[in-house]
């Protein structure tokens, strides 16, 4: 397999390789903390609802989309996954096994920068090939990951379609993270 084929790989399947490395993470370190997990999961429910947010407003690859959370940020749905991630790796975190921990953080760190990074970097380039000038004024205005309240909100027709959510199978990320965070509660009979 070459570099490009692996990249095209990860920036394909990269919600599907992430969630791996939290399992076999909460294998490997049974018995997290429960305030841990805890705190893990607040986060989790954080990145979930700005990914439900964010899915109720895009229509991919058919509309520019800059209004709800696409106004504050480009990519909305990157920042909630770097959330969830991080409440994951917060929930398999274990005290009395930094090494593990601190490798899992590694991984967990390197995968996220990595794959999405070029996730990202394969995102903009195709918008940039659809919308053209749209594209580029909204780059010159939102940033890209760190959000920031818009300076001046336009008014638009786009709202929140929960049909959208649908359209967008958000409901398979709610899945995908409640069945995660099971096991990990399961596994853990820590403190």
């Amino acid at each position: 397999m070459s570099f490009k084929q692996l990249k095209d790989f990860c920036v394909r399947k990269r919600v599907h390789l992430g969630y791996p490395v939290f399992l076999v993470g909460a294998f490997l370190i049974p018995g997290c903390s429960r305030t841990l997990i805890l705190i893990g999961c607040v986060y989790v429910a954080l990145g979930l609802l700005i990914r439900s947010w964010s899915a109720g407003y895009i229509h991919k690859s058919t509309e520019l989309c800059t209004t709800g959370p696409y106004s504050w940020l480009r990519h909305p749905l990157y920042l909630s996954n770097a959330l969830i991630f991080f409440g994951f790796a917060v929930a398999i975190t274990h005290f009395d096994k930094p090494a593990i921990s601190l490798i899992l953080w590694c991984l967990v760190g390197a995968y996220f920068t990595i794959v999405y990074k070029w996730r990202i970097e394969f995102e903009e380039k195709k918008l940039s090939e659809i919308f053209t000038s749209a594209w580029a004024a909204y780059v010159q205005e939102v940033p890209r990951l760190i959000p920031r309240i818009p300076k001046n909100q336009k008014s638009t027709d786009s709202h929140f379609s929960w049909n959208q959510w649908l359209l967008n199978k958000e409901y398979r990320a709610l899945i995908a993270a409640s069945i995660t965070l099971t096991i990990i509660l399961f596994l853990s009979h820590g403190s």
